[in-house]
């Protein structure tokens, strides 16, 4: 439809410019005719509203159908079937919510992504509301400062864009329509809040300062020292709120200041342990909640823990507990860091891959590479799957996104998950996932060294041989276009110098030439003759799923005492020395023994000498010869 508005000509000329005179139209006064659009109306009776501000001397609206021949018509129908065919196209696929919260900036702008993702799943043409959270300290909220207001910066920008990402312009993706956002902060779902009433309690006592501060202070205390608080602990604190107290007009305030200085003290700060000599069984029991606490959840013990240890049955029930631990999605606060420290995640989320030469290394593939060895890893753990799932495994963990980029089809949405997975498509356990390879490349090109001694020292639990001094590196000695990086590795051994080491290093590195630097496969894994390789021990083997092949084979006890080695330095906060040695062989024992899962690992580690002993740092002693000692720093 045309759409015309006909009315008194001075006004319309000097609202929308002059139009025509139709003089069929024009009775005893001078009218003008405006054009305001094209408008694409459905069949059937519809109402129609025109605004606008101040007297525009309208006489009439009229409406206009196109000609059927009329080119604007033919254009808009070539659209809508465009737009049907993408539609159709589409129609498996579905919009997910993301949202991001922060602040601009003179140069740019900081923000932060919501952890949560959100699928939309209402049908097509449907509204739904959906609720993001997060913890406003996370976010890089604006500083507001009303001495200096500006319209150009430290304004807040919140940002809502579709997840579900496509890869080619051509490709159809979802839609989704946002009609309103609302932003409410602080949150609080219930007043005073859960985190006011936690800190201070309804009780008989509350017109009573002084006993209702001692009473916050032992709950306080017991939560931050995660033991029962001693008397004299307790008498401190309450003497340094006296001190303070009439600094402070509002009660509240006067019991913060004491609460931060609790969790200043060492016995909040690390897992502190007193001498041996010195504990009560009862004391022991609340250490291990602790060490157990913090060894899978990363946090402190929860009730359940807590109550076990009070009751002096901790000890007799960790094999239990451990396994509700991992079964816990807190566990993930175990797995994250776990996975950086024995994997070296770290280079992966360092390194800096270059995306002029791979364009589809986005920063999203990057996140997601590592999100897959964490869900890996925790897949494994939580199914109590064989141990030796994480060397060779029928299945990967990812999303569409990551799915895309491996060339693996049939994957939609950013829900990671279980995917089945053949032996020719190159994927499937720890050795051919994307976090390890592009993390140990030099983020053009695969990087065999690197990928050699992670391979030996993650892996195999082998230590390779440390360079000689002043032994020019292979890029700055071999380096030459017309070699393959087998050849160059080759004329590298021919130095005396480099001889010895590379002979070792070497075959761990080439199996792994089927991979590029950003973890995507060069042609068909096990076609390139150069991952052929002759390992230390004179075994060929071909490729990645050679180097599986043998693992299974003959590597699994080396493979099993590696992963319990790198566990146990978690889980204790130190390395491994001579003494550790007879404890480390009874475990790898009896993991081969009692099914060989990673759940059969960490029960056998919570329940060794190793980790039920007190470990001690002396701090200090006083002159009465006590003293404090501590173990791990907190994370």
């Amino acid at each position: 439809m045309k759409l015309e508005v006909i009315g008194t000509a001075g006004r319309l000329n000097h609202r929308f410019g002059k139009g025509p005179v139709d003089p069929k139209r024009v009775e005893q006064k001078a009218l003008s005719v405006a054009s305001l659009g094209i408008l694409d109306l459905p069949k059937g009776e519809v109402t129609l509203q025109l605004k606008w501000k101040g007297g525009l001397g309208v006489e009439r609206v009229v409406l206009t159908p196109l000609a059927a021949k009329h080119a604007i018509r033919k254009e808009r129908a070539s659209q809508v079937a465009s737009q049907e065919k993408r539609q159709k196209a589409a129609a498996g696929r579905r919009p997910v919510l993301q949202v991001s919260l922060g602040n601009r900036t003179d140069d740019g702008q900081d923000a932060r992504r919501f952890d949560s993702i959100q699928p939309i799943t209402v049908p097509d043409g449907k509204m739904a509301s959906y609720e993001f959270k997060g913890r406003l300290e996370n976010l890089p909220l604006p500083q507001v400062d009303l001495a200096e207001l500006s319209n150009l910066a430290n304004i807040m920008v919140l940002t809502v864009w579709n997840g579900d990402f496509v890869k080619d312009q051509k490709q159809p993706g979802s839609r989704v329509l946002v009609e309103s956002m609302e932003f409410e902060a602080p949150y609080f779902p219930e007043w005073p809040p859960a985190s006011h009433t936690r800190i201070f309690p309804d009780s008989p006592n509350k017109k009573n300062e002084s006993v209702y501060t001692r009473e916050i202070l032992e709950r306080f205390l017991a939560r931050a020292f995660r033991r029962p608080p001693r008397a004299q602990e307790i008498d401190l604190y309450h003497a340094f709120w006296k001190s303070v107290r009439g600094e402070f007009q509002r009660y509240e305030e006067s019991v913060k200041e004491v609460l931060v200085a609790v969790l200043c003290s060492p016995k909040f700060l690390f897992l502190a342990e007193s001498h041996a000599e010195q504990k009560t069984e009862r004391q022991k029991d609340f250490e291990l909640a602790s060490r157990l606490s913090y060894f899978l959840w990363n946090s402190p013990p929860d009730k359940r823990l807590y109550d076990l240890a009070a009751a002096g049955t901790l000890r007799k029930s960790l094999a239990g507990e451990s396994r509700r631990m991992v079964e816990d999605p807190r566990v993930r606060r175990f797995v994250e860091p776990f996975c950086d420290e024995w994997l070296k995640l770290y280079r992966h989320k360092e390194m800096q891959v270059d995306v002029r030469q791979y364009g589809a290394f986005t920063r999203f593939v990057k996140e997601d590479m590592a999100k897959e060895t964490y869900g890996f890893v925790q897949h494994c753990l939580q199914k109590d799957l064989d141990l030796f799932t994480l060397i060779d495994s029928d299945f990967v963990m990812v999303n569409q996104n990551l799915a895309e980029y491996y060339g693996i089809e049939g994957v939609q949405g950013t829900r990671f998950r279980p995917v089945r997975v053949s032996p020719e498509m190159g994927r499937g356990g720890l050795l051919t996932q994307g976090s390890f390879l592009s993390g140990h490349s030099d983020g053009r090109h695969a990087h065999p060294i690197k990928r050699a001694v992670w391979m030996m020292e993650r892996i195999l639990g082998e230590s390779p041989p440390p360079p000689p001094p002043n032994v020019p590196g292979l890029e700055q000695k071999e380096k030459d276009a017309r070699l393959t990086i087998a050849q160059q590795l080759a004329v590298h051994r021919e130095n005396v110098s480099c001889r010895n080491c590379h002979q070792k290093l070497d075959p761990y590195g080439l199996i792994f030439e089927d991979y590029n630097g950003a973890g995507l496969l060069n042609g068909t894994a096990g076609k390139n003759p150069d991952t052929r390789a002759s390992l230390p021990d004179g075994t060929v083997v071909d490729g990645v799923a050679g180097m599986k092949a043998h693992i299974l084979k003959s590597q699994r006890k080396g493979f099993t005492r590696s992963l319990v080695e790198h566990l146990l330095v978690y889980a204790l906060g130190r390395d491994m020395s001579f003494v550790d040695e007879p404890e480390i062989q009874r475990i790898v024992a009896a993991v081969t023994r009692g099914g060989s899962t990673l759940q059969v690992v960490i029960e056998e580690i919570v329940q060794s000498p190793l980790f039920l002993q007190e470990r001690t740092v002396e701090l200090g002693k006083k002159e009465d010869g006590s003293g404090s000692t501590i173990g791990r720093q907190e994370k």
